[in-house]
């Protein structure tokens, strides 16, 4: 790879052109491994054009907008690849859509086709049939042809309902196996790839248009700078609806001929840890909640004598893992070489990283510095046009690989770009990221505004906690105060306050159980946390509310989901609150409510047992 200024050059090449060369150079190496499954470069190469077939059987073509809702593995690996090969538009959906929102995101991407499966896979549940999603969308197709899209059920494991418009995917393959393929010679870089909705933990994701110079080129840089060759192996953890999984683990593998194993269909901790030690993989990737699902799985028998120093390096993104958790998986899972990073889907996604040659403190305190080809300023809340000087906080701004904007909405996109023009006439587009933040005098960037992390960081230091996020709660005279979500470890008893206003209050299903089998050597009370917390930050960081529960609410790329908390939370403090008995059995009743509450947190991603 050509070398500039010691960083790697722009590509000015499609995806599909970069994975025809990456084929011709890496012929034989091999590409993916999922379960028995081996597929080189050249089996890759030659799988994909199989379903380019299958699009072009459909009367698709380039520009054209295919949907899925489909699970992590080797099917939606090749749609994905072929999607890009073609220059058709890709647009992954949630798996853990309703029925209404696909319906309503198949609507605005104005999708063609849909490659759904006949079940999808969730983390530690049993596979969720789609049969309801298709039955909204055929009824939606029926609706005065409110929804002109093609259906194709992808390992359809019985016979399924295959009406007008609808396809299963391997008879799909086979009838078009004559089909002829013309290679899109008006693809160009700056083409559409994908429309992502926004994973983020609010309810109101949006369609960001990236192109294939945005993520083919993150890609790229993020792999080049974590050392990849053609010996390593990637761990696919980031499902393939998010920018994670396509950019940082399929593309970035894919630009030096790096395998990547693919052992789980949805995040599966203890699989995930398995094909990690029996594939040796070198480089991972993942969100804080995952390396704490590891970090508890390896004082099983299986993992003891394990050396895991064949891991060398990878990210942590979403949010800065604790610091008090940084020193033992160092040690425990050898994550000296992986460091946090920093973006959004909207910068394709990263922006800044932090790497194995930064000092420990670095890697631990920010999110490191920019990477090639993305620029990062710190710029007045108030005004963004204007930049703040270095160690002042304001809003941290993108520019580089950053959307082409928000799939019709216009006026999102006016408020997230920021248009400047340099004294030459160089116009620059910056992405707004809405977060405060910092820059050191080294380049390194800080995440600032996050109180309530320093919070959680220091209540994590309590041997008997397992698990804690912190939202703010509405509060009549203060207006906001905090409240703590925290998971006692198992071997815990947590000892409750006889006074009703100790603003604590029990939320777990298992919590009887809890007091009786639990290990009572150790105990917990919400007077203890306080204390923690009292001794180490401000009064007003002290959680006024503190829940005990058994999980946490998680997106499917684990993410803590705080808006879910806050919106219970609040429920219950409200001046008219409901009790938690009240909450529970609402909740329960009502799984797909705005909190989902304890239904809801049985949803922990790190629940690796």
């Amino acid at each position: 790879m050509e070398l500039t200024s010691g960083k790697p050059a722009l590509l000015k090449e499609t995806i599909g052109v970069c994975l025809s060369r990456i084929v011709h150079e890496y012929s034989d190496r091999p590409a993916v491994k999922v379960g028995a499954l081996r597929l080189t470069y050249r089996d890759l190469d030659d799988r994909t054009d199989e379903v380019v077939k299958a699009l072009y059987k459909l009367g698709l073509s380039s520009g054209d907008v295919v949907a899925t809702t489909l699970s992590m593995n080797i099917n939606h690996l090749l749609i994905i690849y072929a999607c890009f090969k073609s220059g058709i538009v890709l647009a992954p959906l949630n798996p853990g859509y309703s029925s209404t929102q696909v319906v309503a995101a198949l609507q605005h991407v104005k999708a063609r086709c849909w490659f759904v499966g006949h079940t999808i896979a969730i983390p530690y549940k049993q596979p969720l049939s789609t049969q309801p999603l298709r039955d909204a969308v055929y009824a939606a197709q029926s609706v005065d042809n409110a929804l002109l899209c093609k259906v194709v059920v992808v390992n359809a494991t019985s016979p399924t309902d295959f009406r007008e418009r609808c396809w299963e995917f391997q008879t799909l393959l086979r009838s078009a196996a004559d089909q002829a393929i013309e290679r899109n010679l008006s693809l160009e870089a700056d083409s559409t790839a994908t429309l992502l909705f926004t994973s983020g933990t609010t309810s109101s994701p949006k369609a960001v248009v990236l192109s294939h110079h945005n993520i083919l080129n993150n890609a790229n840089v993020c792999s080049h700078l974590w050392g990849t060759t053609s010996e390593d192996v990637y761990i696919s953890t980031m499902p393939l609806y998010h920018c994670g999984g396509i950019v940082l683990v399929l593309l970035a593998a894919m630009t030096h001929g790096a395998m990547i194993s693919m052992p789980c269909e949805a995040f599966d901790a203890l699989a995930l840890l398995r094909a990690i030690r029996e594939d040796r993989c070198t480089i991972l990737s993942g969100v804080p909640t995952m390396y704490m699902a590891w970090l508890d799985l390896l004082s099983l028998p299986e993992f003891a004598n394990h050396d895991f120093s064949h891991i060398r390096s990878g990210f942590i993104g979403a949010s800065p893992i604790l610091p008090s958790l940084r020193e033992t998986l160092n040690q425990r899972l050898h994550l000296h070489g992986v460091g946090n990073a920093y973006g959004m889907t909207e910068s394709s996604p990263v922006a800044t990283i932090a790497l194995a040659s930064h000092p420990e403190e670095k890697k631990c305190s920010t999110v490191g510095y920019t990477i090639p080809h993305q620029s990062v300023r710190i710029a007045a809340r108030d005004n963004p046009h204007r930049t703040l000087e270095v160690g002042e906080r304001g809003e941290i701004l993108i520019a580089g690989m950053v959307m082409r904007g928000y799939l019709d909405n216009q006026k999102k996109t006016d408020e997230a770009i920021v248009e400047t023009v340099a004294e030459d006439g160089t116009m620059t587009r910056w992405m707004r990221s809405g977060d405060e933040g910092m820059m050191d005098a080294d380049g390194f960037v800080s995440v600032t505004g996050r109180i309530k992390e320093e919070i959680e960081d220091v209540m994590m230091q309590c041997a008997a906690v397992k698990s804690v996020s912190v939202v703010g709660l509405k509060d009549e005279r203060y207006g906001e105060v905090v409240g703590a979500f925290v998971i006692p470890r198992p071997n815990v008893t947590v000892s409750q306050s006889n006074d009703s206003n100790s603003g604590e209050v029990d939320l777990r299903l298992s919590a009887s159980a809890a007091l009786s089998e639990a290990d009572t050597s150790q105990e917990l009370t919400a007077s203890q946390l306080r204390d923690v917390v009292r001794a180490k930050l401000a009064k007003h960081m002290v959680p006024k509310h503190i829940f005990w529960v058994d999980e946490l609410p998680m997106t499917l790329t684990g993410k803590i989901e705080k808006h879910k908390l806050r919106d219970c939370g609040n429920s219950l403090v409200a001046p008219t609150q409901a009790t938690a008995v009240e909450v529970q059995a609402e909740l329960v009743e009502e799984p797909d409510s705005a909190c989902e509450g304890l239904e809801g947190f049985r949803r922990a991603v790190h629940r690796g047992a």
